[in-house]
């Protein structure tokens, strides 16, 4: 029983590094703010592909560059939290 704890709490610790969707989130914020992907590739410090990968949903972006990106673009702390949570 401890083994199935302790196994279900790391699975839950996994999937918290991961917003499902992200690149989508990373998108839609985007676009709302007016960047190019260029322009917040860039900005960000990765490639322009990267990005395109996960927006296009090939990749998935981890939950720490969803979180930072959003925070770059100045969303508020409460409009991350909705947009991780698919209420954007």
């Amino acid at each position: 029983m401890l083994k199935s704890a302790l196994k279900n709490s790391q699975n839950q610790r996994l999937n918290v590094n991961m917003v499902p969707n992200g690149g989508n989130v990373i998108r839609v914020a985007r676009k709302n703010r007016k960047y190019t992907q260029r322009e917040l590739a860039e900005q960000y410090g990765v490639a322009k592909n990267t990005l395109c990968n996960w927006e296009r949903g090939l990749s998935e972006p981890p939950f720490r560059v969803v979180f930072e990106m959003l925070e770059m673009m100045n969303y508020s702390i409460e409009e991350i939290y909705e947009y991780a949570n698919g209420r954007r």
